[in-house]
């Protein structure tokens, strides 16, 4: 098909600007519109996978331009905590040669540098046939499990539970060669969900 435009001098250069301002403004609108809404959807991932809201917050977006229009917009969407892929896509962690997973009787956010700091070296016990354990030795009657009361991390690097009673090994974490990291949230397929629907967006925001 050849069409043929018929116009008085000048014509043409004025309408071909009003058309590229048409087109800037839509495809920038359609772009931003669209990180915006990716972003928004990757998080709505992230919590459904139960992270927390600092992790939902780190799934950050920036557009280009960042001020003005352009006929070549971009829009990048990434997450800020660098080893988040392996929620993204499922991972399996070895150990050298073993990795510490805590026991669901110790508290969270309590690493075995950590809990070693108040009691000294943890010490490694040994079954036969079965993952080996680290523990820390308190004395005899330290709120826990084995007490009447929640052991907490605080308490454990305050180092408030050495007074009193008798010595005893009370494990907090578990020897294991390697874990598996499933799949939890799916940024990629949010975002490409949201993308798949960008004429659509630039359609509304060019009759704007």
């Amino acid at each position: 098909m050849r069409l043929n435009f018929f116009y008085n001098s000048g014509d043409f250069t004025k309408a071909q600007l009003i058309s590229e301002h048409k087109i800037a403004h839509a495809a920038t609108g359609a772009v931003n519109e669209a990180a915006e809404l990716g972003k928004k959807a990757a998080r709505a991932s992230i919590a459904a996978g139960g992270f927390s809201t600092r992790w939902q917050n780190a799934l950050r977006s920036k557009a280009y331009p960042q001020q003005g229009e352009s006929l070549s917009p971009a829009a990048f969407i990434w997450h800020k905590i660098t080893y988040a892929e392996v929620f993204e896509e499922g991972k399996t962690i070895t150990g050298h040669p073993m990795l510490w997973v805590r026991l669901s009787t110790t508290p969270k956010g309590l690493p075995p540098a950590l809990a070693a700091g108040p009691f000294g070296k943890l010490i490694s016990l040994e079954r036969h046939g079965k993952p080996p354990l680290l523990a820390a030795m308190m004395r005899q009657g330290t709120p826990g499990p084995w007490g009447a009361k929640p052991l907490t991390a605080r308490k454990i690097r305050t180092g408030g539970l050495k007074r009193g009673g008798q010595l005893v090994a009370v494990p907090l974490f578990v020897g294991v060669p390697s874990v598996i990291e499933p799949k939890k949230f799916g940024i990629v397929d949010a975002v490409k969900g949201v993308s798949d629907h960008i004429v659509d967006l630039y359609l509304k925001h060019f009759e704007e």
